[in-house]
């Protein structure tokens, strides 16, 4: 009769440790799905947790009284534009320096010649370099806005380098340069001489 008693005693211990068990893995499934505990004692403190966690991340951000701007300038335009195409020349650069071809691909319209409904292809972009070689076998490089060469100082629109590693430092600090503002002006007269064309 001792036995049979200590037998049923120990089977409803695991039945109890079972049920504790599942009860602490519920409580934390709910709190990964972003719910609260299941357990009532512990639900209220979740929410005031989770709210004290994001108020010490958001304390460590430097937060401004800033927003975006619906409109751009055309001069900050024109310089985001300036400085992607200086980004393709310098991918273009170090892919041939390493041997590793850069390829950017963009959308072109076509017509299909069955149905003659137009829709977007993807195909590589042409990217011509701006770097090219002088007749004393020197690497000079220009910077080019459309179809316009910059000058960079009065009567001189090219940087000579010395190597590819040169030419890709050359190719970062004008990108920084035209980030900066430092070549507004040059940009704002290649827009000018552009516009100008197409007016004509």
């Amino acid at each position: 009769m001792q036995l049979i008693t200590r037998l049923v005693n120990i089977y409803l211990s695991l039945i109890k440790g079972l049920f504790f068990q599942y009860k602490i893995s519920q409580n934390t499934h709910d709190l990964n799905r972003g719910r609260p505990f299941a357990d009532s004692k512990l639900s209220y403190m979740c929410p005031l947790t989770n709210r004290r966690n994001e108020m010490s991340t958001l304390n460590s951000l430097k937060l401004v009284a800033l927003k975006k701007p619906i409109h751009q300038p055309a001069i900050v335009i024109r310089r985001n534009k300036l400085s992607s195409h200086l980004w393709e020349q310098i991918q273009l650069a170090k892919g041939q320096m390493t041997g590793t071809p850069f390829v950017l691909m963009k959308f072109r319209s076509i017509k299909d010649l069955h149905t003659g409904i137009r829709k977007q292809v993807e195909v590589p972009k042409r990217i011509k370099p701006w770097w090219f070689q002088t007749e004393e076998g020197k690497v000079c490089v220009s910077i080019k806005y459309g179809a316009r060469t910059l000058e960079l100082a009065k009567g001189k629109p090219s940087i000579q380098v010395d190597s590819a590693e040169d030419l890709i430092k050359a190719l970062e600090a004008v990108k920084v340069a035209v980030e900066a503002g430092d070549l507004d002006v040059q940009i704002e007269a290649a827009s000018d001489t552009l516009r100008a064309g197409f007016r004509k």
